[in-house]
């Protein structure tokens, strides 16, 4: 093990007692301080691309301050680099911070590591975030404010022409294919445009429609 990961660890595990017990008689106070005031931490290893400054920009146009910028006392931030550079692209003079007074010089270095490693360590669950992501574009809602760009949507999805068979039925009298598209509505469209192309120069009758939805957005 790196020489300096229980160092980590062990003032991570400071910094919690140390806070739970300080906010444990102390309520929270969320005060708007001008950003000139605020000073990034110089060695801070979490970098922020103009891409992803631009997402946190349309999230906050669309959202608003949903999570406060967090200080030290002499104005240092610890937490909230890329929303305060996102801050500054759309002109904002002021924003909501809350000072967490007490850390020592090392409590706030492993915070500032910590604030994004542990949300690295999370997963999706791909089933649930296909569906909220479907209901959202079926909506007009945009994804991108949410930090999902085109690409990765497509890689969620499929591409359009990629159709799944779902079930195969068949009988003397016909073969029935049923072809289900799943995810947002304009792939959906875009994937049948393609299959009845397809169709149309196959030599049978093609009936092509739409079921009840199965929960998972199918069509045929």
């Amino acid at each position: 093990m790196a020489a300096w990961k229980p160092a980590l660890a062990d003032a991570w595990a400071g910094f919690v007692v140390l806070y739970t017990n300080t906010m444990i008689d102390r309520k929270l106070s969320i005060k708007k301080r001008s950003i000139e005031l605020l000073i990034p931490y110089c060695r801070n290893a979490r970098t922020h691309s103009d891409e992803q400054i631009e997402q946190i920009a349309r999230s906050l146009d669309e959202f608003g301050w949903t999570n406060p910028v967090l200080v030290d006392g002499d104005n240092g931030i610890i937490a909230g680099h890329g929303r305060v550079l996102a801050a500054r692209k759309l002109g904002m003079t002021e924003i909501p911070c809350i000072e967490l007074d007490g850390l020592s010089d090392d409590q706030k270095r492993a915070y500032i590591i910590a604030d994004n490693k542990l949300a690295e360590n999370a997963g999706w669950d791909r089933n649930m975030l296909e569906l909220e992501l479907s209901a959202l574009s079926d909506n007009g809602f945009d994804l991108g404010t949410i930090g999902f760009t085109d690409d990765e949507v497509s890689g969620l999805f499929g591409d359009a022409d990629e159709l799944m068979i779902k079930e195969v039925h068949t009988s003397k009298v016909e073969d029935r294919f049923w072809i289900s598209i799943r995810g947002p509505l304009e792939h959906q469209a875009q994937a049948l445009q393609r299959l009845q192309k397809i169709m149309a120069d196959i030599p049978v009758d093609v009936e092509l429609g739409t079921v009840a939805d199965d929960g998972l957005g199918a069509q045929s």
